[in-house]
C-alpha cells in the first residue's frame, strides 16, 4: 500500500486503522512522505482508536502519552 492508501485507511476508522498507524511510523523512519503524513494525523488519529489500541500504540513507540511520542515519529 502507498503512504496515501495507509493515511486514508488510519483517517477512515475501520479495524484496519491501527495498523495503517504502526505500518506509517514504521515507514516514517526512512520515508520523510510518510513521516509527514503520520505528522498530520497523529492527533487525530490517536484520537479515533479505541482505549486498547491507544495502548498498544504507546506501547509501540516506547511512550506514556502520544505528546511524549509525537516528537520521537
Amino acid at each position: 500500500m502507498t503512504n496515501e492508501d495507509l493515511t486514508d485507511l488510519a483517517a477512515s476508522g475501520g479495524p484496519y486503522r491501527g495498523k495503517a498507524v504502526f505500518e506509517l511510523v514504521d515507514r516514517a523512519h526512512s520515508d520523510d512522505d510518510a513521516a509527514a503524513r503520520l505528522g498530520q494525523l497523529s492527533r487525530l488519529t490517536f484520537e479515533a482508536l479505541g482505549h486498547s489500541e491507544q495502548a498498544d500504540f504507546l506501547t509501540y513507540v516506547q511512550a506514556e502519552r502520544i505528546e511524549d511520542a509525537y516528537p520521537n515519529i
